[in-house]
């Protein structure tokens, strides 16, 4: 399986990733955890390169399931992935949640 799961902050893209890859036995990965190393001493963006290669390394296995929009990851993944997600969640919903 390999799964894109999209929509805005709040929506429930990470929910949605994690309760999927207990439910299927497959990996999820973070989209800012791939731009972004998270470090004891802070968030440090990863160079494109880096990125890039991290990223690749991802989409290029059997399973995987992403989350997130950045959007210089989009458009690899969506050639790659057998499903995208789209959760477009109105905006009061987000907030209610969120609270």
């Amino acid at each position: 399986m390999k799964l894109d799961i999209i929509g805005s902050v709040a929506s429930g893209k990470t929910t949605l990733a994690k309760n999927l890859s207990e439910t299927y036995h497959v990996p999820f990965y973070q989209k800012d955890n791939i731009v972004w190393e998270r470090t004891p001493n802070g968030d440090k963006k990863r160079d494109d390169k880096e990125r890039d290669q991290l990223f690749q390394k991802i989409i290029n296995s059997d399973d995987w399931i992403v989350e997130g929009s950045p959007r210089k990851l989009l458009r690899e993944s969506f050639e790659k992935c057998d499903y995208i997600i789209l959760l477009d969640i109105p905006l009061y919903k987000r907030l209610v949640d969120c609270s």
